[in-house]
């Protein structure tokens, strides 16, 4: 593989069935949007678990006309063509103000242009609006427009004004488990070529509980460029504090 990006982006998954231990969430979005799809989703998990990637895979499942099988599995073109479909993705670090959010909001209400089937609406880091602007979005939420899909992404729900949740349908991502940990990795290590064995690394993440997908391949990443297992898992990077030393002590 040859890619100037790093693995954590150069490896994202593309579809839904590449949501490596998300399968029950997977399984529970496919079966809702064969029944009533959503005009709003709430994705929230901690950071690096993949709700950007889920977000994104969503927007352009929504777009995609050429899936074959199950909904959620959006093809290359498609992605090749991810500019040119009205997917707005809006991070509410820096856009979170009532009057930022109304134009957003605004925006929601016009049919998208072709080649687009819906308008799709990206609210990153959602729990750093203000709750003035999130209060905003309550009606836009709930007589959304048969052509808007909102997806809104979290690591605190708690944040997100409970009448702004109730008009999400909302999903739950998880870390990994110490199989699917040992499966994401061993299948980025073979994809990025990666020359050195990859059970120490795999049993380093175990020790210190590393769950997210992004973490980890930033992880693998490190241990491709030379960076013992500890190293890669601890974010030492050559530094005379052991971190993982200090975590068995303090368990001991």
């Amino acid at each position: 593989m040859t890619t100037d990006a790093i693995l954590p982006l150069a490896l994202r998954p593309r579809r839904l069935a590449e949501m490596v231990g998300q399968e029950r969430l997977v399984s529970a979005i496919q079966k809702q949007m064969a029944s009533r799809p959503p005009a709003a989703f709430l994705l929230h998990g901690s950071t690096g678990v993949g709700k950007t990637s889920l977000a994104r895979i969503l927007a352009l499942s929504f777009q995609c006309q050429h899936q074959s099988k199950l909904w959620g599995e959006p093809c290359e073109e498609c992605w090749s063509k991810w500019p040119e479909f009205c997917i707005h993705e809006i991070n509410a670090s820096e856009t979170n103000g009532v009057e930022e959010i109304r134009k957003v909001a605004e925006m929601g209400r016009y049919r998208p242009a072709a080649p687009s089937s819906k308008r799709v609406i990206i609210l990153d880091e959602a729990q750093l609006m203000s709750n003035n602007a999130q209060n905003l979005l309550l009606k836009h939420f709930e007589e959304a427009s048969k052509h808007t899909v909102w997806i809104i992404c979290t690591t605190a729900p708690n944040k997100v004004i409970v009448t702004l949740r109730r008009r999400c349908m909302t999903y739950q991502l998880h870390g990994l488990s110490f199989a699917d940990r040992e499966t994401l990795l061993k299948r980025a290590a073979k994809t990025a070529e990666v020359k050195r064995p990859i059970s120490p690394l795999i049993e380093a993440a175990a020790e210190v509980q590393l769950s997210s997908p992004a973490l980890l391949l930033m992880a693998l990443e490190k241990y491709a460029a030379g960076f013992s297992p500890e190293e890669a898992v601890s974010g030492n990077e050559g530094s005379t504090v052991n971190t993982l030393a200090i975590c068995k002590a303090v368990t001991a």
